[in-house]
């Protein structure tokens, strides 16, 4: 076993009985001994948004590796560069196993956060819902977002070919009609 990464030559020397030798050499290469990091695109995310995961690896023999995931929810994959997408919300621990060409092998891990996917609600006041209202009417509205991972962008189609951003909006309509929000 060797001490330090390196490059050595190995020799072996036989003497008989009589004292005649012979002798053979090989040369030995140590690298050092592999280690591996995650990257991950997201650390939280929502149930059916995929999260990016590579394997950055440093030591080992560099030929003829693999690396071994498992996402936490009973799937697994292969490679270095993998991609996964959890239908449950969760804590979920991904690992990863990576075995040089040698066979020596190490491990790493990380949490991922899966939130259930966002559903909007939304409130509307103002006006009359049940009877039509007069162009001019403001209607305030209000967006409620359950679960999901924040900050949200919530845009508004007031169905007349105007928009607003916001949670809470207001908006008059110019003209007679039936609009969807």
């Amino acid at each position: 076993m060797y001490a330090t990464v390196g490059n050595f030559v190995l020799t072996v020397v036989v003497t008989d009985a009589v004292g005649a030798t012979a002798s053979s050499s090989w040369a030995v290469t140590v690298v050092p001994a592999p280690s591996i990091q995650i990257v991950r695109s997201l650390a939280t995310t929502d149930v059916g948004v995929p999260v990016a995961f590579d394997a950055v690896i440093s030591g080992g023999s560099g030929s003829n590796d693999s690396g071994f995931w498992d996402f936490g929810d009973g799937t697994t994959s292969s490679g270095f560069n993998v991609t996964h997408v959890w239908t449950a919300p969760g804590v979920y621990n991904v690992s990863v196993t990576y075995v040089d060409g040698m066979g020596a092998s190490t491990n790493a891990s990380t949490v991922v956060r899966v939130n259930a996917a966002p559903v909007g609600e939304f409130s509307v006041s103002g006006g009359s819902l049940s009877s039509p209202a007069v162009p001019g009417t403001v209607f305030e509205y209000n967006a409620t977002i359950l679960y999901g991972t924040g900050p949200f962008n919530i845009t508004w189609s007031f169905g007349d070919d105007t928009y607003a951003v916001g949670a809470r909006v207001a908006h008059a309509y110019a003209s007679n009609g039936t609009y969807s929000v």
